[in-house]
């Protein structure tokens, strides 16, 4: 076999979960893959990704690899470490992973990435844009703790191992601030907003967006549902789905029952069998495409906060607390919002009332 050894340049090509780095040459016609081990790229941040391509295509590929993982201390070998750690301090693989990712592209992300500083002691001063980074990503409270908490462990992990780092805490968003940022993303789905997601969104996750709405389900909960979890009255929540095979128990553990308070059976049933099995993460952000694409703001979770308002104008709250499943009615209630479109006009006496 004769073969060209010409190869073409290295490429990359963004993918869900990640990315890819190959080149090709052809052998007789036919094209071969050459792909770049992934563990050697791995470590190294979203945005600095297509440098590292352009610096692979310009010099011996051992070099690169040598110039990139040995950035000081924020190295493939240093995350490994950390992230044996995390393993011995954690049980769940998928929330280590989910870690691991926060640490890459939202901590070291800013600060090496965004911030250009590889100096882990000058990070600090870089808090208060930090705190606006993390304010403006629009994640939930508890996601933002986590990136900071993930930023904090990982300087700690940096300052043992190595004296020349100093010990600091990060606190760039107080409780308040946390939760005013929790209180300014809640959104109420009204009747004629709803009708008109209906009439749009896409085929592919509409039956995902009806099962949440009718039983205020989370994205991981709606993935998770089948039709052998139907029961004449109700459906019952088992379970969560982690990635496409995966699922686990729910997240406060527990099974819960959610009445047919906004579908039928029947019609339930149909949409469980309409479902496409797909990532979490995948869904959500189809979701929000698809919002952004007519003009709205809504997420995902938007529709879980609707479904518990609009039973809460019509069953008990014990009842709506059960089938959120909340251990606590504060946490019900904070999910009620005030939907009514009142014209609030000053009221003004008749004059016969006035006589």
């Amino acid at each position: 076999m004769k073969w060209n050894t010409n190869w073409y340049k290295w490429s990359v090509t963004k993918y869900e979960f990640g990315f890819r780095i190959r080149r090709y040459r052809f052998v007789n016609g036919n094209k071969v893959w050459d792909t770049f081990p992934k563990e050697k790229y791995s470590h190294i941040l979203n945005q600095e990704i297509y440098n590292f391509v352009v610096q692979l295509n310009l010099v011996n590929r051992v070099d690169v690899v040598a110039k990139v993982s040995t950035n000081k201390l924020i190295n493939d070998k240093n995350l490994e470490s950390f992230r044996k750690i995390l393993v011995n301090k954690i049980n769940s693989p998928n929330h280590i992973k989910d870690l691991m990712s926060v640490l890459k592209n939202h901590s070291i992300g800013f600060f090496y990435g965004k911030m250009k500083s590889d100096n882990i002691n000058e990070w600090i001063n870089f808090e208060t844009e930090f705190g606006e980074y993390l304010f403006l990503l629009n994640y939930s409270a508890s996601h933002v703790k986590r990136i900071v908490q993930v930023t904090n462990r990982f300087i700690k992990f940096l300052s043992k191992a190595n004296p020349e780092v100093k010990l600091v805490t990060f606190e760039p968003l107080s409780d308040f601030k946390l939760k005013k940022q929790k209180s300014e993303r809640r959104k109420f789905i009204s009747k004629f907003e709803y009708e008109r997601i209906m009439a749009n969104i896409d085929s592919k996750i509409l039956p995902h967006t009806i099962l949440a709405y009718s039983f205020g389900l989370r994205c991981s909960e709606t993935l998770s549902l089948q039709t052998n979890d139907m029961f004449e009255d109700c459906i019952e929540l088992q379970r969560q789905q982690l990635d496409v095979k995966n699922t686990k128990d729910l997240k406060n553990r527990s099974v819960r029952s959610v009445p047919y308070w906004f579908i039928s059976p029947e019609d339930a049933f149909c949409q469980i069998n309409g479902m496409k099995v797909m990532h979490p993460d995948t869904l959500s952000k189809l979701f929000i495409k698809e919002m952004k694409k007519h003009g709205l703001e809504f997420q995902f979770h938007d529709l879980r906060r609707t479904f518990i308002t609009n039973a809460l104008r019509i069953h008990h709250y014990r009842d709506v607390q059960l089938a959120a499943g909340h251990s606590d009615l504060k946490t019900t209630m904070l999910y009620a919002q005030d939907d009514r479109l009142l014209q609030r006009k000053k009221f003004v006496p008749k004059l016969s009332v006035v006589s």
